[in-house]
């Protein structure tokens, strides 16, 4: 926010901790959009007790801060409850134990960061296709290729007796074949798609799921 005093601000957020000193509340909050934290004042006059991951809303001013942490903090005036924490806080710096709360780890700001930056790269991919015109292709999730034949395809299945009829179905390892496909009518072609591994290993060299960037080009006499 700007570094210049402003009246009627309203801001709204998770709040990431709380300290409380006499009739005031101090909280940080965050609103996803980034890691840093904002403090806020809260009399307990306004709003007595408030929780570590409560969604608020806030009005009041922004004001320089008397404290040496930050130039400035909101003072706030009035205080609105959006949600109260259902969930247990997620305070542990412990990787296997977040992995049992998938649902739980984006309230962790590392992993908040790396959504946001994936986010990024995802857009600069795009941009980067857009500005040389390469078209972008949403590849099937169930396919009949196995593409790279080492049987390391994971196979679909339903509930529901040859719901493809007499064709295997698969989690596709590469959309190669479908860009090639569609290369050889629209020319240029790329997707960013998530593709499926089978294979039995927990190395960081392997990946059940994750997202290839995939491209097919026409008409190319080099690849540089």
């Amino acid at each position: 926010m700007s570094q210049r005093p402003k009246q009627d601000v309203i801001i709204q957020g998770w709040v990431r901790h709380v300290q409380r000193y006499g009739k005031i509340l101090f909280l940080k909050l965050n609103d996803g959009n980034c890691p840093h934290q904002l403090q806020a004042v809260v009399p307990r006059t306004i709003c007595h007790t408030i929780h570590v991951g409560s969604a608020l809303r806030l009005r009041g001013q922004w004001v320089p801060s008397i404290g040496t942490q930050q130039q400035m903090e909101f003072l706030a005036e009035q205080c609105i409850f959006i949600n109260e924490p259902s969930e247990l806080v997620v305070d542990t710096k412990d990787k296997d134990a977040l992995r049992l709360i998938p649902h739980l780890r984006p309230k962790k700001l590392e992993f908040a960061s790396i959504l946001r930056m994936r986010s990024h790269l995802n857009s600069l991919i795009h941009k980067f296709f857009n500005d040389r015109h390469f078209i972008h292709i949403d590849t099937p999730l169930f396919s009949q290729n196995d593409c790279e034949g080492a049987g390391e395809a994971f196979s679909a299945t339903c509930s529901e007796e040859n719901f493809f009829g007499d064709t295997k179905s698969f989690l596709p390892v590469s959309a190669q074949l479908h860009l090639e496909a569609m290369s050889s009518s629209l020319g240029n072609v790329y997707t960013l798609s998530p593709v499926f591994r089978a294979n039995p290993s927990e190395t960081r060299q392997h990946l059940a799921e994750f997202k290839m960037l995939e491209v097919e080009c026409a008409f190319s006499d080099s690849l540089e």
